[in-house]
């Protein structure tokens, strides 16, 4: 079985493409509100993307207990979606460059009974999954 490591590290990825950062952009927001679930949000940590980047930040709702007073929920995660120049004229590379990332590991007695994990994982998954193919057709 993949550590966590190796299973974040293989959400990355270059495409070559010919969209604007426009479009990408919207392709991404659209991944990203495809990857957010009840208990888990992928959002834009900028309102404004400037330049040629666009940082998202995987949230997880917080119920009860001593976190409940975190209205916008924990930050788990975050993400890059970069648009690069080519050395093709009209060409762009996109990447999909994931950040930090939280994990947790199951204990009993402070040994680990089960392997680390992370609820960033599946929305790195799916967002990263889902714009590639996107870009990828266009």
């Amino acid at each position: 079985m993949a550590r966590i490591d190796e299973k974040i590290a293989a959400t990355k990825f270059n495409v070559p493409t010919r969209l604007s950062f426009d479009e990408v952009l919207a392709l991404a927001d659209k991944a990203a509100e495809g990857a957010s679930k009840t208990l888990v949000k992928v959002v834009r940590a900028d309102p404004k993307p400037s330049g040629d980047s666009i940082r998202y930040v995987v949230k997880r709702s917080v119920t009860g207990g001593l976190m409940s007073g975190i209205a916008n929920g924990l930050e788990v995660g975050d993400f890059l979606v970069r648009i690069k120049s080519s050395a093709d004229a009209g060409t762009s590379v996109v990447e999909f460059v994931p950040g930090s990332y939280q994990t947790v590991q199951q204990r009993v007695m402070l040994i680990p009974v089960a392997p680390k994990q992370s609820a960033a994982l599946k929305p790195f998954e799916s967002v990263s999954s889902v714009l590639k193919a996107a870009v990828s057709r266009s």
